[in-house]
């Protein structure tokens, strides 16, 4: 018998839990941690979470499926009052608990350098299909339900964001295949799904504000977008002040993801206190992205004066430019060039072909540094991987190597969320969406007309991202496989869907914004249950069917190495962030070169 058979492993499982809930008794005694105490049903229902996410997951199915259908069962079936049961506050801080832990790890994923030299294909696959996706949702729902545009918006951002955690592990199982890595086709579409959720997140914060604000609509809507800069900018003074507080090399990635959870938790609950809720979300994913890119440079003194060497170097060189250009002009008369006539054009003066050289040079950033010597490191080390599959043995990050001066914090911190998500969060924040959904007060006027507004919404963002990709010289094969795998839905519907609600509820805005606010969770809820199983088996058959295969050598597929050892599954269910942990995708080539 082996050493983790399924059936030791069932029985450790339930060993677990029977213990787990011996903690709770012991902690809260037997009013709140037995049965029709709340303590009691959010165990239950984190335990049926866990159990039927795993058997999800066996089947091939995202283990979010499982965890809430199991929810929902319990909340739902009669003679079971777990739905009663279950405290609407403790409930809604345990969402946003489980909230800050998926928009870290998406904030410590976000390939920073990806997003800025986001362009051409990418930038229209990212940017188009959301919005229009958004609009046609948000106009079915405020047409014929009646809801303000605000709140036909909101929900409309809502259901615009694809799921990187269906759509990544689907198009890394085609990559390593070698189907449409030819073009790039798998790396496009990844490349993209960052800044669309980053734009989903963006807009839906606008949205609530609008939603829930009070008085003249022009100040609401000065007030929204301000929400949003207030939350970005608290995220990236934390996450500077957490890579200040935490060496980049051996600063130990349970501290360093606690210290992030911290700062998340403030910034989500906390907006709500101060009613600025719209930018909680946004804050957490910016902490982690600056948190990241201090880790990276070897800390934050180092992003600084990093940064600010690269503003120098490029405002002066921008000024010397325009000087030598000025310059020339003088000396020959007002033009650079000027003809003589009798020896032909003068040459220019040679002062106009002289640039100042940078200040930031390539040993200025650690990272670069690092990165520009580290070639042959990674021929002769043949890309090995751990045997978690992080990096490589060898792993050029924060400017010094993984073998020599310990794990880098920012590696260590996204494992280690990665294991909290997995075992605490991922179950615990699907559980509570399913419960959250109670079919005896559910409009099913609404479910209907939520459900075409998803289905219109989905047809109309297909249509988008077909268009999109004209006249960048993939086949139209291949144009409809980009779109067909731009459909699943899950993580970030998962994550802001129970906002709105819980919101409503957070500062009393009354029964007709709860109303609203279960009305989109609902809708959140069917997008994911009907879009994440059927987008991956779409994403698989056509991609074997519309794409071409062409074999990928072993240590040169990119994308595969960067995985980071990441699926939260080994079935299908994808890393719960908005982009892969580790090691950032490349961009595909521009528009005119994708072919």
């Amino acid at each position: 018998m082996g050493a983790w058979d399924p059936a030791r492993r069932a029985a450790v499982a339930a060993a677990c839990a029977a213990l787990l809930w011996a903690v709770l008794v012991s902690l809260f005694g037997d009013v709140d941690a037995f049965p029709g105490g709340s303590i009691f049903a959010v165990f239950a229902i984190f335990v049926a979470s866990s159990a039927l996410g795993t058997v999800a997951e066996l089947v091939g199915l995202p283990p979010l499926v499982g965890g809430i259908v199991a929810g929902f069962c319990l909340s739902n079936i009669p003679g079971t009052g777990l739905g009663s049961d279950l405290n609407a506050g403790l409930a809604s801080a345990l969402r946003g608990i489980a909230l800050v832990i998926i928009l870290t790890r998406a904030g410590l994923g976000l390939d920073r350098a990806a997003l800025v030299r986001l362009s051409g294909p990418a930038l229209r696959l990212a940017v188009i299909p959301n919005f229009v996706e958004a609009a046609t949702a948000a106009a079915v729902l405020s047409g014929v339900l009646g809801w303000p545009i605000e709140w036909g918006a909101l929900a409309g951002f809502v259901l615009s964001a694809v799921s990187p955690a269906v759509v990544v592990p689907s198009l890394l199982r085609l990559q390593d295949q070698g189907l449409g890595v030819d073009k790039g086709i798998p790396t496009l579409i990844m490349a993209a799904a960052s800044f669309d959720d980053v734009i989903a997140i963006s807009g839906f914060g606008v949205c609530l504000s609008l939603a829930f604000s009070e008085g003249d609509p022009v100040r609401a809507g000065v007030k929204s977008p301000l929400e949003l800069i207030a939350g970005a900018a608290f995220g990236l003074v934390m996450g500077l002040v957490a890579g200040l507080m935490i060496p980049a090399r051996g600063g130990g990635g349970a501290v360093a993801g606690t210290l992030l959870i911290g700062i998340g938790v403030v910034a989500v609950l906390g907006s709500r206190l101060v009613h600025l809720d719209g930018g909680g979300a946004l804050g957490v994913i910016v902490a982690g992205m600056a948190a990241r890119a201090a880790w990276d440079e070897g800390g934050t003194l180092r992003l600084i004066r990093a940064v600010w060497s690269e503003c120098a170097s490029s405002a002066c060189g921008c000024c010397c430019r325009c000087c030598c250009s000025s310059c020339s002009g003088r000396a020959t008369g007002g033009s650079v060039v000027q003809a003589d006539s009798e020896h032909g054009p003068a040459a220019a003066p040679a002062a106009a072909s002289v640039e100042m050289p940078p200040l930031a040079s390539a040993a200025t950033s650690p990272v670069r540094r690092a990165r520009a010597g580290s070639d042959d490191r990674g021929e002769k080390q043949g890309g090995a991987r751990t045997p978690d599959g992080v990096a490589s043995a060898v792993t050029p990050v924060g400017g010094h190597e993984l073998d020599e001066e310990g794990p880098h914090a920012g590696l260590e911190a996204s494992a280690w969320l990665r294991t909290v998500w997995t075992l605490v969060g991922q179950p615990m924040l699907f559980g509570l969406i399913g419960a959250a959904v109670d079919i005896s007060v559910v409009d099913l006027e609404v479910l209907g007309i939520g459900a075409g507004a998803l289905f219109a919404g989905l047809v109309v963002r297909c249509i988008a991202a077909f268009l999109c990709m004209l006249g960048t010289g993939f086949e139209l094969s291949e144009q409809a496989f980009i779109a067909l795998a731009w459909l699943p839905k899950a993580t970030v519907q998962a994550a802001i869907g129970s906002i709105a609600l819980d919101t409503a509820v957070s500062i009393s805005a009354g029964s007709e914004a709860e109303k609203r606010g279960l009305a989109v969770l609902t809708i959140a809820v069917l997008a994911i249950v009907v879009t994440a199983p059927v987008g991956a088996v779409l994403i698989s058959v056509f991609g074997h069917r519309w794409l071409a295969q062409k074999p990928v050598d072993d240590g040169t597929n990119d994308a595969a190495v960067s995985r980071g050892g990441g699926d939260d599954t080994s079935n299908g269910a994808a890393p719960e962030e908005a982009i892969a942990d580790e090691e950032p995708t490349p961009l595909p080539p521009p528009s005119g070169a994708a072919a």
